[in-house]
């Protein structure tokens, strides 16, 4: 599953991968982030704080 978004000088692509394992399922997640417009924002999606964040939603879906 993927989804691609573009806005103010950046373009995002989020990849999810499903692969059965025993006892339940192994979910990847990978975004790219591309754009002149990172150089500003770095700060506020640093590659910690989107890794933080995809940990963050990757765990909820697991309680789910």
């Amino acid at each position: 599953m993927a989804w691609r978004g573009r806005g103010l000088g950046v373009q995002s692509r989020h990849e999810f991968s499903f692969r059965d394992q025993a006892g339940g399922c192994l979910v990847t997640s990978r975004e790219t982030l591309s754009g002149w417009m990172l150089l500003l924002l770095r700060p506020f999606y640093s590659p910690h704080r989107l890794a933080t964040s995809a940990q963050a939603w990757l765990a909820e879906l697991a309680a789910r």
